[in-house]
């Protein structure tokens, strides 16, 4: 499987492990279920994730899940929440010595030194030692988000905005909230993030603020305004969505292996071609947004939409882009509510199972404008119950 994300963390000690994870969260999109195959998640980003370590038979389990879930459902876009099934991913729980259930642990930002292997990095979890409430939990979680966010001012918002790329908050609140310092963890060490307080009159009239709080992404020295609602992923998806993040790369000295490398693996996977369940589910993960373009082989403007689809993988940092045959995986247009005929498009939370189908043309415009009105958070989606089966379709020799 092909890493998309920009921290690469070698972690050889997944290697190995029975697949499989099972349990009662599973129908909750606010909680990852995880296992050997996709706990790489967990150690690969910047992001917090609160993990709970439990067993489907386990009374103390059942009884605290309603209260996890309203703890995941309460910090959607700031930490990132998952459950593992201990009675199914037993050498996963052995690795990190899980004695009672249900154990609740948070795997923080930052990477440690293996201690046989200095030049490569683990995170050490932090177990939750409070109630298993929702609000404890919460709070507790919360604290643990480190504080990244640069505070400027009218004296020295000159001399510290010298990037070309960076994000500014322009609040009247004197504090950095949870939310903005959560979106700046993501990017900690890759770019830049700035709060001012909107009593700052030069730097109001520098980017003409009128509303509070206001989201600026500079992007090559140009603002950019975020007009969307206050939910973290949307924020960031806003923020990769103009600042090219294969050009940066993490300040010297920064907690991490490959530093030189790492930005440009940020991307790099190319446009999927989906003629199987595997192949799809990789395309499409839980955490982010993909396209799904749905196309016409034998359409004289095939390649065509290929090269749109391939221009669009290029443009967006964090949106995987897959195409699909069509006319032999019928139960795409089944599942995904689509009209006859192609091309036809779709974005595809896979996580929320929440689509956006594409009602202009397939064009990089168009299919732009699309994206970018579902990350604002400005465009309707629909829900849908259950996602495609893929069938393998023979090749004639």
């Amino acid at each position: 499987m092909m890493e998309s994300t920009w921290k690469r963390v070698i972690f050889t000690v997944l290697m190995g492990l029975v697949v499989g994870s099972t349990g009662f969260y599973e129908s909750q999109s606010s909680i990852h279920t995880l296992n050997k195959d996709n706990f790489l998640q967990v150690l690969q980003t910047n992001d917090l994730w609160v993990v709970e370590f439990f067993a489907p038979w386990c009374g103390h389990c059942k009884a605290f899940a309603p209260e996890f879930t309203k703890a995941a459902e309460n910090l959607q876009g700031l930490i990132h929440f998952g459950a593992v099934n201990c009675d199914v991913e037993k050498e996963l729980c052995g690795m990190f010595k899980i004695e009672g259930l249900p154990t609740i642990t948070l795997f923080p930002s930052e990477l440690t030194p293996l201690p046989d292997n200095p030049e490569n990095f683990i995170k050490n979890p932090i177990v939750y030692p409070g109630a298993r409430k929702a609000s404890p939990l919460v709070r507790w979680a919360v604290q643990q988000i480190p504080k990244t966010v640069s505070i400027i001012n009218d004296d020295t918002y000159k001399e510290k905005l010298e990037e070309n790329d960076y994000v500014l908050l322009v609040s009247n609140k004197e504090t950095v909230s949870n939310l903005y310092s959560s979106v700046a963890l993501t990017f900690k060490d890759v770019i830049p993030f700035f709060q001012a307080h909107s009593s700052n009159e030069l730097i109001v009239s520098e980017f003409g603020t009128t509303d509070f709080p206001s989201v600026y992404v500079i992007s090559d020295g140009t603002p950019h305004l975020y007009k969307g609602d206050l939910h973290g992923d949307h924020i960031r998806q806003f923020i990769v969505q103009h600042i090219d993040l294969s050009g940066h790369q993490r300040s010297p000295g920064a907690n991490r292996n490959d530093n030189q490398q790492a930005a440009k693996e940020f991307k790099s996977n190319p446009l999927y071609f989906a003629d199987t369940d595997e192949v799809f589910l990789e395309a499409c993960g839980e955490l982010n947004l993909c396209f799904i373009g749905v196309l016409d082989p034998a359409d004289p403007l095939h390649e065509t939409r290929i090269a749109t689809l391939n221009e669009l993988n290029d443009k967006y940092q964090r949106i995987n882009f897959v195409w699909v045959d069509g006319p032999n995986q019928f139960d795409v247009k089944e599942k995904f509510y689509l009209a006859d005929g192609f091309p036809q498009g779709l974005i595809l939370h896979r996580g929320k199972m929440r689509v956006k189908v594409l009602m202009k043309a397939f064009s990089v415009e168009a299919i732009s404008d699309t994206i970018d009105m579902v990350v604002a958070g400005s465009s309707r989606v629909t829900p849908i119950s259950e996602l495609p089966k893929f069938k393998q379709v023979k090749e004639d020799l």
